[in-house]
């Protein structure tokens, strides 16, 4: 599951999970909300932060970002 059909799964509501788990990670990750929906586009954050949310969902993250997985070696 990619980060974008991982965010697709989740319900949404603005009070719900969805939007309290953009929040969540725009913040872990010290970026605005709008930055977390635009990673949902194919625009892919850096390496740090693909790891951080990928502990976060507690998904591999070569599964989350799968065309980034060797952009940085």
């Amino acid at each position: 599951m990619n980060f974008k059909d991982y965010i697709n799964s989740l319900p949404n509501d603005p009070t719900t999970e969805r939007m309290r788990k953009i929040r969540e990670i725009a913040e872990k990750c010290c970026v605005n909300v709008n930055t977390v929906y635009r990673w949902t586009y194919g625009f892919a954050p850096d390496a740090l932060k693909r790891k951080t949310i990928a502990e976060m969902v507690g998904i591999p993250e070569e599964e989350l970002f799968p065309s980034n997985d060797d952009a940085e070696k």
